[in-house]
């Protein structure tokens, strides 16, 4: 709706883009104090990076045929220190979001 004002539809456009961009902020703030509170309660130890990621990767392939996935893993353990768990997560996040900009067909290299 346009008021008398010629610059109110402007107005109205820069408060929506404001609130938008307030209510964004507010969710990555709110996602990355969750985050962090999953880490402090999350145990770690030491643990080897390739065996993970070699024990999730094929469930991702059966899961998502329409994208095949290219694991390059090392041939030797890679010991690190901190959560497999946390990894795991981390891991499923790069994989969805680069599912999601990738078309069908389109090979993922992990």
């Amino acid at each position: 709706m346009t008021g008398t004002d010629p610059q109110h539809d402007v107005y109205i456009s820069r408060a929506q883009y404001g609130v938008e961009r307030l209510d964004s902020i507010v969710r990555r703030m709110s996602e990355a104090a969750r985050l962090e509170q999953a880490m402090a309660d999350t145990e770690r130890g030491r643990f080897d990076l390739t065996q993970v990621v070699n024990a999730v990767v094929p469930a991702y392939q059966q899961s998502w045929p329409e994208w095949p996935l290219e694991l390059h893993a090392a041939a030797t353990p890679c010991f690190v220190d901190g959560s497999a768990e946390l990894i795991v997560q981390a891991l499923d996040k790069l994989l969805s979001n680069a599912r999601d900009f990738a078309d069908r067909g389109t090979a993922i290299t992990i």
